[in-house]
């Protein structure tokens, strides 16, 4: 008991971001910073006054802090900035493992344990081709054609990979992971427009299912899960297809329709231009530095992807968990991680 409380009180400080001076404040000085790290250490535990407090201060019910865990975790595969503390990317992991567990615990609830088959596993991955490939055994496997993919996080979602939206600054990009060796991880920032969201999402995608060795240094590692994302986004073919001739000049309306039909933006299809060589590295130079120009980022946030990206595949089945009185509403309210009266209008009937 005292190991599992340890490691909720840990993961719930975390999860808030709070150092343990800042719990201590919180929960009025009820026990020092010594104690709490006692408690975090497994060699104490706390009585039922200050367990209380310290529900009220992580808001989290106690029976969160005495809930084993079932869930095993890969390492975290992170697409990071700089800018990220490691404060905030610890919290982000706790957030990230939470959801997870809450998730799988949903379904398990609904018997649903359908194994990913990852097709992509025996196919070497040293260099571009070697990713086209990959990407037309995917294409095969899965149906999609060479057409635009209309919802990126649908498909995935569909193909039984559990994506996750977490609100987080613009410097997280999203990370990846496996659970319990069988269920392939993704997690998103909701706050990026659709056509970040998507290019991301098919970006960790490649990192939980393609063979790279792992002595691969890191950029070309990035290099390879890049042009997966953008080349299932848009096919090769249909870019030469697009842009047939090698020329001076590209215009915005062209680079717009396939921001807005294929979900691809701006910036990403103009990378892809110059290293398929439609463009000259002096032309995709000029257009990187006309991006930041705030008219031209205006034209480009004008003509976003008209889809909507948005994970819902753990909403549905909270819907369906209630509708088959599989849950009640409090246990979707504690697997949802809302308050109660935010759900109660779930229980109504269509």
């Amino acid at each position: 008991m005292k190991e599992t409380f340890a490691k909720r009180l840990y993961s719930a400080r975390k999860m808030l971001g709070i150092s343990m001076d800042e719990l201590v404040k919180r929960i009025n000085g009820a026990v020092s910073k010594n104690a709490i790290s006692k408690y975090e250490k497994g060699l104490m535990m706390p009585n039922s006054t200050v367990l209380i407090a310290l529900c009220n201060a992580l808001n989290v019910k106690p029976d969160y802090l005495f809930r084993t865990f079932n869930l095993e975790l890969s390492e975290f595969d992170f697409r990071k900035k700089s800018k990220l503390t490691k404060g905030k990317l610890e919290s982000i992991k706790e957030i990230v493992k939470d959801k997870i567990e809450r998730y799988i615990e949903l379904e398990n609830i609904l018997g649903i344990d359908a194994e990913f088959k990852n097709v992509l596993s025996n196919i070497v991955i040293e260099s571009n081709k070697d990713v086209d490939k990959a990407i037309a055994e995917i294409r095969n496997y899965w149906g999609i054609g060479v057409n635009s993919i209309h919802n990126v996080i649908q498909l995935l979602e569909d193909k039984e990979v559990k994506v996750i939206e977490i609100d987080a600054p613009m410097e997280f990009d999203g990370l990846c992971a496996w659970a319990n060796d069988k269920y392939p991880i993704i997690v998103l920032n909701k706050n990026f427009p659709p056509e970040r969201k998507r290019f991301t999402a098919l970006h960790e995608l490649a990192h939980l299912l393609l063979n790279i060795e792992k002595s691969t240094d890191d950029k070309v590692r990035e290099k390879l899960c890049n042009y997966f994302s953008s080349s299932l986004l848009i096919d090769n073919e249909v870019v030469a297809k697009l842009f047939s001739l090698k020329r001076k000049n590209i215009s915005f309306n062209e680079l717009k329709y396939v921001q807005q039909n294929y979900g691809v933006s701006i910036p990403a299809l103009m990378y892809r231009l110059q290293e398929m060589k439609i463009v000259s590295e002096s032309q995709y130079k000029s257009f990187y530095f006309k991006q930041n120009n705030s008219d031209y980022k205006a034209m480009i946030n004008e003509s976003r992807y008209s889809s909507v990206e948005k994970s819902n595949r753990f909403k549905r089945l909270i819907h369906f968990a209630l509708s088959k009185e599989l849950i009640s509403v409090s246990k979707a309210a504690a697997l949802s991680g809302k308050e109660l009266s935010e759900l109660l209008e779930l229980q109504r009937v269509a």
